[in-house]
């Protein structure tokens, strides 16, 4: 059975008020909470033999998996392309180029030693929540939410999608483009590795490339259970399952859309 991670990552980072700034040397110990890092620590580390520079990032990043679940334990580092392949869940990191933007509630490393969670996007500036958003200078840590200052892509190494972490990679016979028919119509599918699925009623040029942004019609969420059977649940709140696929050539997977009752065919395209 599939964990929607993401909206228990909602209610997970609510702890955490829109404007609010949650200070290391604040009276209700609420930072500490948060990020097993107290104030001492910090003037501990900073004042100290070492004279380092520790704010409390990745003690909020391992707070936050803690709260999401065993698959995240342990995900308080800067390494996290390393700690995905420790836990044999490298397909969860997700390298920062063009096209690709983290979702909400995935754990981003900097090109900056820093690590923090998103939270969605304003244009290309990506906005987060992070502790480290003060330090040694200040004489106190903070964590906030806050919006970086350029493009997301300039700035980030990457990040662990956590839907890939928790629920695992898009099966590989399943991506790429399906043709669906039902009741007279014909439909594209496309399915990639981040779970999703996109239709339209334009035939691709190519069923091996992803869908072009202008011939998407919509989008959805998919799971794939361990009989291979499809589950679509639809922006529009539209649910469509359909069967484990034939072992024929091109394979074929029956399906009902369970709103209108309708049948569904769908024949793989590659």
């Amino acid at each position: 059975m599939m964990i929607d991670i993401r909206s228990k990552a909602r209610t997970v980072l609510s702890k955490i008020g829109e404007h609010e700034s949650i200070v290391s040397n604040g009276a209700d110990g609420k930072f500490h909470r948060l990020t097993n890092v107290s104030q001492k620590m910090l003037e501990d580390n900073w004042f100290g033999p070492s004279h380092g520079i520790m704010t409390a990032c990745n003690g909020f990043t391992g707070w936050y998996g803690n709260q999401l679940g065993k698959e995240a334990s342990g995900i308080g580092v800067f390494d996290l392309e390393a700690w995905a392949a420790g836990k044999r869940k490298s397909h969860a990191w997700v390298p920062a180029g063009a096209g690709r933007r983290p979702k909400y509630g995935d754990v981003c490393r900097h090109v900056a030693f820093h690590v923090d969670v998103a939270i969605g996007f304003e244009g290309d500036r990506l906005r987060r929540v992070a502790a480290g958003q003060g330090g040694k200078g200040t004489g106190f840590d903070i964590l906030k939410r806050v919006l970086s200052e350029g493009p997301c892509n300039n700035q980030l190494q990457g990040w662990i999608d956590i839907d890939l972490l928790f629920n695992g990679p898009q099966p590989e016979w399943l991506l790429g483009w399906w043709r669906v028919e039902s009741e007279g119509q014909t439909y594209y599918y496309c399915f990639d590795e981040d779970r999703q699925a996109t239709w339209t009623q334009h035939r691709p040029g190519n069923a091996r490339g992803p869908m072009p942004a202008a011939y998407v019609r919509g989008t959805g969420r998919v799971e794939v259970d361990a009989m291979r059977k499809v589950r679509i649940v639809w922006q529009t709140g539209t649910i469509e399952e359909f069967s484990s696929p034939t072992a024929s050539e091109p394979p074929e997977m029956r399906g009902v859309d369970y709103r209108s009752r309708a049948p569904l065919l769908a024949t793989g395209m590659l």
